[in-house]
């Protein structure tokens, strides 16, 4: 009898603990309340969620109620005493405050025994402590969050696809990404194939069931908006399958690439830009050095021409004039391709409008109407010359798409303020298609074009816009839709040069100076060498010729080499450049005077550390400019 009560006794004990500890797990203590001796039974899990010390503090409901937040008590007394009265349990979570001040939330179940009379007898419950848990499910949630704002910040979305299931669910970004309500909008994997450009869908729709079967797979396609518009996307997706082998998840990632896309875009097209700016360097060197040829013998004619009857000169007056145009168009083209800084001068703003009305006409056609009124009394500018004319033709054929080949463009100037403080101002209008508020926002940016594909680079009135800037003026578009544009620029006034007194042609001036030395030429270009032997030796001089800087060296270095006393060489030869044939004979003792020639206008680096150069003509040149030189630098050498 003893033994069968010890083990009843010991059967009791283990489940104690065993509950104790299932209690200690699950973090829930519970409670009894007998209400006829008021005795009061609290578990030990009870005792540590409160906080109170099993061997001091007895239990009670007082020290139950007493425990409670002080904000939270009223509504638990409330719900508890109705309880009481109808027997109807209590689910509630409050929040407790330990003895040593610490706050703790919990989740408090409660449920009252009644007797026979209907009257409570025994009141028990459990208390969950979720202090850890919510603390964990908040710092999930921020996690939850941070991972949101991430996605965001890299315009990433991400997305788990549940294949037996079919459900799919979406991050936030996606349906940022996708332009669609995460209230209202359901992923689904034909619905997302409905976003898809026409020219997707089918692709797309053979990589995901290609996707059930690779581990990793990645697709770029495009979506397109309820507006219209279309963004890039770049989708990778990872297969997780069941222990059959067969398709469980598929989930992956949507990467927004827009941006990307166009920034590669801009910088394939930039590379174009600096490849056509290497091209128009070469253009404008070659092209220099066949109008310095037409320019020569022009001169070489005027030399031979003892009388020239009006027609000649008429005809000689259009090929100077259509010479000093190239000349301006073709360092223009550099200085566009960014090949050559600004060089500002003071020009009238009025000789290079009307200089470039020849131009302008032939980029407009024959159906757009010019009109100009050039009405500004100062007009007076310091700008770079090719430049500001680049400005007008850039804005000449802008007005012409604008157009569409037919219309009017009207050109007119005036002035505001004073002369010493005011602006000139140049206006530049077309009777276009005009545009929006949003699209005159953007005109000025670089690569943002209107226009199709193939049609425009949208680096024109960026351009454009940096001249005008660099300049130190400003320049502002207003327009209307239907009506057309008016370009506005706005250049800082100057005062106008002081009239110089007119001097006489450097070639009809006296005799070459005394000079007892030979000139070399070297020249890689014939016709340009042998134009310039001929002006030298109109002018007076003794000329010896080479056709590159290896041939000129071992002339100078050569028997005879000792009457060389000045050499005037092209920057750009074959075999031996000018520079560093300067170099060379100055290594090897041979120190010459030098004067070259270049139909480039970025080469001033190869110059630089050249001691020996006095002087650098930029092709084309005149005949009196290069006599000019040549006897200015003469001038300049010690006597000997």
């Amino acid at each position: 009898m003893t033994n069968d009560l010890n083990d009843r006794l010991r059967a009791i004990e283990e489940r104690e603990a065993l509950l104790a500890e299932a209690e200690q797990i699950a973090r829930m203590g519970t409670w009894t309340w007998h209400v006829a001796d008021d005795s009061v039974y609290w578990s030990d899990e009870l005792y540590r969620i409160l906080g109170y010390d099993k061997a001091v503090d007895l239990p009670s409901v007082e020290g139950f109620f007493g425990a409670i937040h002080p904000e939270d008590l009223p509504a638990l007394q409330a719900e508890s005493a109705k309880m009481a009265q109808t027997g109807k349990s209590v689910a509630r979570v409050v929040r407790i405050v330990r003895p040593s001040g610490e706050i703790r939330v919990i989740r408090l179940t409660s449920a009252s025994v009644q007797g026979a009379d209907g009257a409570p007898v025994r009141m028990v419950g459990s208390i969950l402590d979720l202090t850890d848990t919510l603390a964990q499910q908040q710092e999930l949630a921020k996690s939850h969050e941070r991972l949101n704002e991430a996605q965001r910040l890299a315009n990433v979305g991400s997305w788990v696809w549940h294949v037996r299931t079919g459900k799919i669910r979406w991050s936030d970004q996606m349906f940022r990404i996708c332009g669609r309500d995460p209230h209202t909008y359901t992923p689904t994997v034909d619905a997302f194939i409905n976003l898809l450009h026409s020219e997707d869908k089918a692709r797309v729709t053979d990589a995901i069931q290609s996707s059930l079967s690779d581990s990793f797979a990645e697709i770029e396609c495009t979506i397109v908006l309820d507006n219209g518009a279309e963004r890039s996307i770049h989708i990778t997706s990872k297969l997780v399958k069941s222990d059959d082998s067969g398709p469980l998840v598929l989930h992956g990632t949507m990467h927004d690439i827009t941006d990307r896309k166009e920034l590669e875009g801009q910088l394939r097209q930039s590379q174009k830009i600096e490849a056509l700016g290497m091209l128009a360097g070469g253009i404008a060197h070659d092209l220099n050095n066949y109008l310095q040829i037409i320019q020569g013998n022009l001169a070489v004619l005027d030399l031979c021409l003892s009388c020239v009857q009006p027609q000649v000169a008429r005809a000689r007056e259009d090929i100077t004039a259509s010479l000093e145009l190239c000349s301006s168009l073709t360092k223009g083209l550099v200085a566009y391709s960014r090949q050559q800084e600004l060089a500002p001068e003071l020009v009238d703003l009025h000789t290079i409008v009307t200089s470039s009305l020849h131009l302008v006409a032939k980029l407009l056609g024959a159906h757009i109407e010019t009109k100009f009124d050039l009405a500004a009394a100062h007009s007076h500018v310091l700008v770079d010359r090719n430049q500001l004319q680049q400005v007008i033709v850039n804005l000449a054929i802008n007005a012409r798409d604008a157009m569409d080949g037919s219309g009017q463009l009207s050109v007119s100037t005036g002035n505001l303020g004073g002369r010493d403080n005011g602006y000139v101002e140049l206006r530049v209008t077309d009777t276009g298609q005009g545009m929006s508020q949003h699209v005159a926002g953007r005109a000025f940016d670089p690569f943002f074009t209107t226009k199709p594909v193939g049609h425009g680079t949208g680096l024109g009135l960026s351009t454009v816009y940096g001249i005008v800037e660099r300049s130190g003026g400003s320049i502002t578009v207003e327009s209307t839709l239907d009506v057309g544009s008016t370009f506005i620029i706005q250049l800082p006034l100057q005062q106008p040069p002081q009239p110089e007194t007119v001097q006489e042609p450097i070639i009809e001036a006296a005799p070459a100076l005394a000079f007892g030395k030979k000139i070399l030429i070297a020249e890689d270009e014939r016709m340009v060498r042998r134009m310039a032997k001929i002006l030298l030796q109109r002018a007076g001089f003794s000329v010896v010729e080479a056709a590159d800087g290896r041939e000129a060296l071992d002339i100078v270095l050569g028997p005879g080499g000792d009457a060389i006393g000045l050499v005037l060489s092209d920057v750009t030869m074959p075999n031996l450049d000018g520079p560093t044939l300067a170099v060379e004979l100055a290594r090897q003792g041979r120190s010459l005077p030098f004067v070259l020639m270049t139909g480039y206008t970025n080469q001033a680096h190869l110059i630089s550390d050249v001691t020996s150069v006095r002087a650098v003509l930029q092709k084309p040149f005149s005949n009196d400019q290069l006599v000019g030189c040549i006897r200015q630098v003469i001038s300049e050498l010690p006597v000997t």
